[in-house]
């Protein structure tokens, strides 16, 4: 019923599509068991599917427009859920509260055991859904632990208070769980080392072709 996730991105364009930066679910023509994504609306959204059937136990769309033109430059996510907990949903955006009030919070158990997840990518519907365009830094994911993040002492945890990243150990556990997804790139390392899941679920494989950067939010 709980989790945390962490990570910073930057949207360089295709604004008017849905854009995919991680997902869960078991392919074409069912629901999603997680969605994060900019909507075609440029907005950031979240959705979690309840375990027992195809209807959403979370469904969350912050209100801010991030377009590639306008809105430049690094962001960094928390987002934190508790669903046993009535408003316990937290949305944190450049260490900022970002008053994201979700339009479902359904007590049940959330659907984390699905047979398909990616990263910059959908599972298959097609459609107006395309990998997220852009860059991304420290995807950290954890599918059993559950931060407040308004006591700033937890957001420490994930960014520092001039918003730069915060170290989170070789296998992310310095926050204090361990993560089940866990992406980074150290400086020099090849581009496909990302997909080196440094948490405790598998490996991903490469689609396509990543590139490092040109920049980080640590410079």
């Amino acid at each position: 019923k709980a989790g945390t996730i962490s990570f910073w991105a930057k949207a360089t364009g295709n604004d008017t599509q849905h854009r995919y930066l991680f997902c869960m679910g078991t392919g074409s023509g069912t629901p999603y068991s997680v969605l994060l994504n900019l909507t075609n609306a440029d907005l950031w959204q979240f959705y979690i599917r309840k375990a027992a059937d195809s209807a959403y136990g979370i469904a969350a769309v912050d209100d801010v427009v991030y377009k590639s033109d306008t809105n430049t430059g690094w962001h960094h996510h928390l987002i934190s859920w508790d669903v046993a907990v009535a408003g316990s949903f937290r949305w944190y955006i450049d260490d900022v509260d970002a008053s994201v009030t979700p339009s479902l919070y359904v007590d049940a158990d959330l659907e984390y055991t699905v047979s398909r997840a990616r990263i910059c990518d959908d599972i298959g519907f097609g459609g107006a859904y395309v990998p997220f365009y852009g860059e991304v830094f420290d995807f950290w994911m954890s599918l059993d632990t559950y931060f407040d993040f308004d006591v700033a002492a937890n957001r420490r945890k994930f960014v520092t208070a001039g918003i730069k990243p915060v170290n989170l150990g070789s296998d992310g556990s310095n926050p204090g769980a361990t993560p089940v997804v866990y992406f980074a790139l150290d400086d020099g390392a090849a581009a496909a080392n990302f997909l080196t899941n440094r948490g405790s679920g598998q490996n991903f494989t490469e689609s396509g072709t990543l590139v490092v950067a040109g920049d980080s939010p640590s410079d």
